[in-house]
């Protein structure tokens, strides 16, 4: 990859562009429309991301920021032949620390669209495979469902299919795949994630008992002994004043934004200090 490749221009352009805004896919390039990518780039695209991981270790390997351009790209394109690949980095790349897959591989396969989730589906099912990546995978099932509601069925199956083994899994990754029922609002899962608590298979440190029952709008069936009253919420801080009014939030809003920013610390429990912060290879 330090050699750059013979790519088509368009792909050229990848190598030359700054890095990618954090805020995606709310704020994004074109790919497509302004660099006149198109599915005939598959392939060079996913070789791009490829060479991600080896970045990481041999920041020379790769030029600038041309993977996560090309991530993005491959998810406007909705080119479903690139999520085996890029499920098959992301171990590397939680053993590296990384902190982009985390973030962005969720939404790219969420825009892949339905035809992403028999992949992400065994993925998710492989316990070989790292807690945090499966996690990811996990969460773009949720993402997938969220943009596709006809998929929702199917994705709400086989994440409460995956949480009901929770006896085989570990209580760090049995606390990520709660966070994404308990975003989906999964109150039919509320008896199931009880029983999970009573076993002492939920790490409580990231999502406590009464999170779920808060966040569910449930209360437990009594399977969980010695158990301390609710937390009562905290006071919500001064809103701003008048001249920033576009700023204040609804509560429904706080809850959803309080619920993101608890998944976020959840995804990122012995992680070390992103990298990507610090990921100057040009």
């Amino acid at each position: 990859m330090g050699d750059n490749p013979d790519y088509p221009p368009p792909l050229k352009r990848l190598f030359e562009l700054d890095q990618p805004r954090l805020r995606w896919p709310a704020d994004r390039l074109d790919y497509v429309s302004q660099l006149g990518i198109g599915p005939e780039h598959t392939a060079g695209l996913v070789e791009i991301v490829l060479g991600w991981p080896e970045g990481l270790d041999e920041p020379e390997s790769v030029e600038g920021w041309a993977a996560p351009h090309a991530w993005r790209a491959l998810a406007q394109l909705q080119a479903v032949e690139a999520v085996e690949p890029l499920l098959s980095i992301m171990d590397r790349l939680d053993e590296a620390r990384d902190d982009w897959y985390l973030a962005e591989f969720p939404h790219v396969f969420a825009m892949i669209g339905p035809a992403a989730i028999p992949a992400l589906a065994a993925y998710l099912a492989d316990t070989s495979n790292h807690n945090f990546p499966r996690s990811v995978a996990a969460t773009g099932l949720k993402e997938i469902g969220r943009r596709h509601p006809d998929a929702m069925p199917q994705v709400m199956s086989i994440l409460n299919g995956q949480f009901a083994r929770f006896a085989d899994s570990d209580e760090e990754f049995n606390a990520l795949l709660l966070c994404d029922l308990m975003d989906l609002k999964a109150v039919d899962s509320a008896g199931m994630i009880e029983r999970a608590y009573a076993a002492g298979k939920v790490d409580e440190f990231m999502v406590c008992w009464e999170d779920v029952e808060r966040s569910l709008g449930v209360s437990g069936t009594g399977l969980i002994p010695d158990r301390a009253p609710p937390r009562p919420e905290r006071s919500p801080p001064p809103m701003p004043s008048d001249s920033q009014s576009e700023w204040r939030l609804t509560p429904e809003e706080r809850q959803r934004e309080k619920q993101k920013e608890k998944q976020a610390k959840a995804k990122r429990k012995q992680q070390e200090t992103a990298r990507k912060r610090n990921r100057k290879r040009r």
